[in-house]
């Protein structure tokens, strides 16, 4: 593939990876087999990277692709569950939470089947609590027989009970603290479980979930700078979840929430709505970073946000779902029995995304790869790792230019102030802020120890293979664009190794020279 689409400026469209899925969509096992192997291949490559051991197949190159192939795979996919039990209002709190983690970490399985097993987990510590006959009001034999659900049902057990043996499983047994933050291990219900800690978000729909499942409604309350776990007694009280600790307090109206007036609907559990919240709190956690993740929940906010852009594949697709296809009455959706009606399905969204998306000269960045003969006067090579030497910052190059190539102009003044001006090369970098830089050769510095910086690698994949201890090595593409640049790395590794013995063995300080 990297062949076909190194040059393209946009990522692969379901129309480049046509084949492959047809492949995947081809039996009903096909899907869960095609997913589980892209994923392995993924595992793999990133602990053969930690290692500087990759080799073809196992790239950063390679892996840039199979993601790809994993977003094309199972975004469909969970958009469609999404519409199908929305058309039967069965879009429940703890669904919408596993459905952003599965949108997002493409990485690894999420299934809906799995969150499920771990709240059922949950839900039967609570039984077990509740079992104990100091809840029983007689000496029935059945007490133990029934459960949660049915005692409430029956008024054997107070809701107030129930909630309290939730709050002391979730916070006391589990011993569940929440985070501010609203990331991938406080957000996926496996990793809260293992490091004991959760978004507010996620400790919310997972304390829902299992109140449900024990014969308690709980509301998820999500609209704009508010977020809240209610409750309502037989009374009508209503009654705050403290989601720090499971305590029941007495709510007041919040002022800001809405009019008496209208103020129910407003406050209305809407999927949707806290599908956005999950996502803001998310990219506010994050931050400028920019990896994977943060690249699928970008894409989320095409399926949240309606657009008019043609192009806007995420939004047609949920579009199409909910106008032209009558998913209540198709069997439900399951990666491991995926049903012919699912397949053609699957294939229908494939062949609308070909239809919007337009193949034009202006999705290339250039017709076919320009090769770059280096001169005597170029030190530096793509893949080596150098620092500023007045700003202090460090960077991957990806790629040079004889002399100064931009619209130097503008620049006229730092130019200025350069020994050599613009007549010296110029080298493309990517920074450890994620931000590129265009520097003369002159303020460059590289590192005899250069460290591996494994938060750059999504961006520069479709480039470069590996880090190999000293730089990272160029794909087949960028060596045909480049050359002769991988001689001058390993002349550059070869001096380090005689000098200071073979880089990246020990912890030692970055020196440079």
């Amino acid at each position: 593939m990297s062949p076909t689409h190194y040059c393209k400026r946009d990522d692969l469209t379901k129309q480049d990876v046509r084949d492959f899925f047809n492949v995947a969509i081809s039996t009903k096992m096909s899907l869960a087999y095609a997913i589980n192997i892209l994923q392995d291949f993924i595992k793999i490559t990133s602990e053969l990277a930690d290692a500087y051991a990759c080799k073809k197949p196992f790239t950063l190159t390679e892996m840039h692709y199979a993601r790809i192939l994993l977003r094309h795979l199972i975004h469909p996919f969970i958009t469609s569950k999404w519409v199908q039990l929305e058309k039967k209002d069965q879009l429940d709190p703890e669904f919408v939470l596993n459905f952003f983690v599965q949108w997002v970490d493409i990485d690894k399985m999420h299934s809906d089947e799995d969150f499920a097993e771990k709240i059922q987990a949950l839900v039967d510590k609570v039984e077990a609590i509740l079992s104990d006959k100091k809840y029983s009001k007689s000496d029935s034999t059945q007490w133990k027989t029934l459960t949660a659900q049915e005692k409430c049902s029956q008024g054997l057990l107070t809701e107030r009970q129930v909630l309290a043996a939730v709050s002391y499983v979730i916070y006391g047994q589990e011993c569940i603290q929440v985070s501010a933050t609203a990331n991938l291990d406080t957000l996926d219900i496996t990793k809260i479980l293992l490091n004991k800690r959760g978004s507010v978000l996620a400790v919310a729909c997972i304390y829902h979930a299992v109140a449900k499942r024990c014969g308690v409604a709980c509301d998820v309350v999500a609209f704009p700078n508010h977020f809240f776990l209610e409750w309502r007694d037989t009374d009508g009280q209503e009654y705050k979840v403290d989601l720090e600790n499971g305590e029941l307090k007495s709510k007041r109206r919040c002022p800001f929430s809405a009019s008496p007036t209208n103020q129910k609907n407003i406050r209305r559990y809407c999927p949707e709505k806290l599908l956005q919240q999950i996502l803001s709190s998310y990219l506010n956690s994050m931050g400028v970073h920019d990896n994977w993740t943060t690249q699928n929940s970008l894409r989320l906010v095409d399926l949240l946000n309606p657009s008019q852009n043609l192009d806007n594949v995420n939004q047609s697709h949920l579009s199409y779902l909910r106008n032209e296809v009558d998913l209540a009455n198709y069997p439900e959706l399951s990666y491991n029995a995926l049903h012919c009606s699912h397949a053609r399905l699957l294939s229908s969204l494939s062949y609308l995304a070909n239809t919007i998306h337009i193949t034009a000269s202006d999705r290339y960045m250039f017709p076919h790869v320009v090769v770059k003969k280096r001169n005597s006067y170029i030190k530096y090579a793509v893949g080596m790792i150098c620092t500023h030497k007045k700003h202090k910052y460090t960077g991957i190059i990806r790629g040079w230019d004889l002399i100064w190539a931009a619209d130097w102009k503008e620049h006229g003044e730092a130019l200025n102030r350069l020994e050599f001006g613009h007549n010296q090369p110029f080298y493309y970098l990517i920074i450890a802020n994620q931000s590129s830089r265009y520097v003369a050769q002159e303020n460059l510095s590289a590192l005899t120890v250069p460290p591996r910086m494994p938060h750059l690698e999504d961006l520069i994949a479709r480039e470069f293979t590996h880090f190999n201890g000293y730089a990272y090595e160029p794909n087949d593409e960028k060596r045909m664009e480049y050359p002769d640049d991988m001689h001058i790395s390993n002349m550059f590794r070869s001096c380090v190794e005689v000098r200071y013995g073979e880089p990246n063995q020990d912890k030692k300080k970055l020196v440079q020279y």
